[in-house]
């Protein structure tokens, strides 16, 4: 039922009822008090001071709804004195009058707003009590064959608000009939209807790009069954999508096709290239528009963010059987808390079968752990969620792969670390070791390393320690990067631990405590000159691989990629003013990061896709990026990629690459020598996904060689093969028993056997001359013959709870 609203969000919907422009408020300090006014339809109403801003604004509402009622019924001011009764009677023939203007108004207006359209059979009566109104809308419902009632209390304040309320009641009785009947008008038999979803040698669908021979085989493995398709970055995964979803609208011509997404450009770029290679409607929606007004226009494809999406379901503006196919972008998401997770536990799970739309997953990357198993792992899970199967080409489509792919070889750039940056480290951990208790980001001892995840961490902190240690490792972050902090370049001589001692003297930290860190400050060994300028730095290098370029190939483009919004801004600063040097005048440097204030080096969609265009059209040549290039957006022209910041994630590593196109395109990483590892275990990482996607594809695939040297390393097997177990059963239903009993053999060469249960069922069985023995070579032979993975990579092995 309706409760009572506030007066500002009555004034604004009664106004918006009539079609008349919203009103304007204007709130201004007087003294320690607050004053509004109020303006709408050339009139204006003012509060009486109010402590704060929300009770005067409250006050000039309730005045303006006021007004906008004795315009309607004729001021109580100027009211005739009338005997008793007579008022009622006065009041309750204006209503009727008011009561025709509104049928006439606003009933159509009522039934245009919501999906059943405007020939609806219903009656409407709205009803006064105590200067209040409510109302009651009669209305045969089409769709259930019967008649329905909505009604409202007599609580509001207008008659136009009634029409709001009785619609968010229509709509609640529809969704309580009809599973959340969507505003937004489609047709009600995409609901019910079953969808047609597998379909084996499914014809090719026409569409302006013609598909490369991969292309085909993952469309058609898509038409027989939920998958993830996972291919590398460039060589069209949407165009499959796109295949997909022209066949699955064909197949399905009442239904819907949801696509979903994570950034804002993802959801411009991929409305645009869909649209164009399906020809159908598609609509694009995030949360920089106004949603709802654009959820009614016509669309047969959404594409939308889908913690946007979750939202919809949620308001009960959208609902999931009206789509016949989900495409998820960037699939590699579908994790825990993720929105793609959330949607797919809470929303798709439960739904009946027969119109479960088909689920289609789109990525380059699928995980990313330190070790087979995890990676085996998490496919599985991400499996088990999505309920698709994790596809693997054949030789012949891998070969084709093989052809159209980007071959870039990664060259690494090893710099040597200079000591001031030892310098610096050691001022971080002097700093956390003063001030742990008032840190939230707390480590042991920091290395260079850990520095970009502290930058991320404390972007926007407000605490004084964190800004302390912020201030240092930005400087570290400077001097690694530029070969120089670039506040301190007019003064290059000066005592460095001085510089430091300085910044930290401005804050406002506690003097005692000041003191002992500056104490411990100057302790740490020096082994630099202050004048020292013999650091080489990441942008020498980056400088050197972009001139070089230059004078081979003028039209080359770059993407420089860094971790933060402040070091791209930074970045893209010094580029530009080195850019006014003769040597480097060919640099037109830009730069593209993620949403945020520009006082943080934020962009929004419009600037970065402004940035973007440029590129393409030559007016800029370098782009300085953070991880939202990485994902998704296309930037075909590139051919030149250089990591300057390592890459946190695999996932970051592999995109990033992705992001070249030509077929002489050049992949750098510059890192110090402390950094060396991180490349090593990244690639480690990308070859165990190779793998565990082989293994999960194909039944028939033995175990790799990366699972082997869990058995070379293993000392202890039994404790190996229940660590293992460990890992498995946070996601599966794994229960095991070992029985060992001793079965014979002379006193001094007794024979024990251990038989291994795995959810009740014989697996293993061995001998040994203990019961330590016999339980050890038991896991060792269950660990050799891969029980887990194999057990686990069944089809029908079900997670645990998918709440995990």
């Amino acid at each position: 039922m309706a409760e009572f609203r506030h007066p500002k969000s009555l004034l604004g919907e009664m106004l918006a009822t009539r079609g008349q422009a919203l009103p304007v408020y204007n709130t201004v300090p007087v003294g320690s008090m607050f004053v509004c006014t109020v303006t709408f339809n050339g009139a204006s109403f003012k509060s009486s001071p109010k402590l704060n801003k929300k009770e005067a604004e409250k006050e000039a509402a309730a005045l303006g709804v006021s007004a906008f009622q004795d315009n309607i019924r004729g001021p109580t001011a100027n009211r005739e004195a009338l005997p008793d009764g007579a008022e009622n009677e006065k009041e309750e023939q204006a209503n009727e009058k008011v009561e025709e203007q509104f049928n006439q108004q606003d009933l159509e207006a009522l039934l245009g707003s919501l999906s059943l359209g405007n020939n609806v059979d219903g009656k409407l009566t709205v009803k006064s009590e105590n200067k209040r109104f409510g109302g009651e809308f009669t209305f045969y419902n089409e769709h259930l064959k019967r008649m329905d009632t909505v009604s409202v209390e007599a609580k509001l304040y207008t008659k136009a608000s009634v029409a709001i309320y009785l619609q968010n009641e229509m709509l609640i009785k529809l969704s309580g009939d009809q599973k959340a009947y969507s505003v937004g008008r489609f047709n009600p038999e995409a609901v019910t209807t079953p969808v047609q979803r597998n379909f084996k040698d499914a014809d090719i669908p026409l569409t302006p790009h013609q598909p490369r021979e991969y292309q085909k085989y993952f469309y058609k493995k898509a038409m027989e069954d939920n998958i993830i398709c996972c291919i590398p970055t460039g060589l069209g995964k949407t165009q499959i999508a796109a295949m997909v979803i022209c066949k699955m609208k064909q197949m399905n011509p009442k239904k819907r096709i949801l696509f979903l997404v994570e950034r804002i450009p993802l959801v411009l770029q991929q409305e645009k290239y869909i649209r164009e290679q399906t020809g159908l409607n598609v609509l694009g929606v995030h949360g920089d528009m106004s949603i709802d007004a654009k959820l009614n226009d016509h669309h047969d494809v959404l594409v939308s963010i889908s913690a946007l999406f979750l939202n919809l379901l949620r308001d009960n503006k959208g609902v999931m059987e009206q789509y016949s196919l989900i495409v998820f972008d960037e699939a590699h998401h579908i994790v825990k808390d993720h929105s793609f997770s959330m949607l797919l536990k809470k929303h798709y799970k439960d739904m009946e079968d027969d119109v479960k739309p088909k689920v289609m997953g789109l990525t380059a990357s699928p995980a990313g752990k330190s070790s087979w198993i995890d990676t085996f792992i998490s496919l599985k899970v991400m499996s088990c969620i999505s309920g698709c199967r994790i596809i693997s080409p054949d030789a012949e489509t891998q070969a084709d792969i093989e052809e159209h792919r980007n071959t870039a070889e990664l060259q690494l750039v090893e710099l040597q670390q200079h000591p001031k940056e030892k310098y610096l480290i050691n001022a971080i951990n002097c700093i956390t070791k003063h001030f742990a208790s008032s840190l939230v980001p707390t480590k042991k001892e920091y290395q260079y390393e850990d520095i970009q995840e502290l930058l991320v961490k404390l972007e926007n902190t407000d605490n004084e320690y964190e800004q302390l240690l912020l201030n240092v490792a930005n400087k570290c972050y400077d001097l690694v990067t530029y070969g120089n902090d670039p506040k301190d370049a007019a003064h290059p001589t000066v005592d460095y631990k001085q510089i430091l001692i300085n910044r930290f003297e401005a804050t406002n930290i506690p003097k005692e405590k000041k003191q002992r860190l500056f104490e411990d400050l100057r302790a740490i060994p020096k082994e630099f000159d202050d004048d020292d300028t013999t650091n080489i730095c990441k942008l020498d290098i980056a400088l050197n691989i972009l001139e070089e370029k230059n004078q081979t190939d003028p039209a080359f483009k770059a993407i420089l990629f860094v971790k933060t919004r402040q070091s791209a801004e930074q970045l893209v600063k010094v580029l530009t003013t080195r850019a006014k040097e003769e040597r480097y005048k060919f640099l037109k440097p830009g730069k593209v990061s993620g949403h945020g204030s520009t006082k943080s080096g934020g962009q929004s969609t419009a600037s970065q896709k402004d940035i973007v265009e440029k590129f393409r059209s030559g007016q800029h040549n370098v782009i300085v990026a953070t991880a939202v290039l990485e994902e998704g957006l296309d930037v075909p022209e590139c051919n030149v990629v250089i990591r300057i910041d390592s890459p946190a994630t695999v996932t970051a590593y592999t995109q990033s690459r992705g992001r070249l196109r030509s077929k002489k395109s050049e992949f750098y990483a510059i890192l110090k020598d402390f950094e060396s590892n991180i490349y090593a275990n990244l690639m480690k990482q990308e070859f165990y996904i190779k793998e565990a996607i082989e293994y999960l594809s194909d039944e028939n695939t033995g175990l790799p060689e990366s699972y082997n040297q869990i058995l070379i390393n293993s000392v202890y097997p039994k404790f190996d093969f229940e660590e293992l177990l460990s890992k498995c059963r946070v996601y599966f239903q794994l229960d095991t028993k070992f029985e060992t009993k001793h079965v014979g053999g002379p006193p001094h060469q007794p024979e024990f056997i251990c038989d291994l249960y795995l959810n009740n069922e014989l697996k293993e069985t061995c001998k040994g001359s203990s019961k330590k023995d016999a339980e050890d070579k038991v896991s060792r032979q269950a660990l050799a013959n891969g029980l887990i993975p194999m057990i686990i990579r069944d089809k029908d092995m079900k997670l645990k709870t998918i709440n995990k």
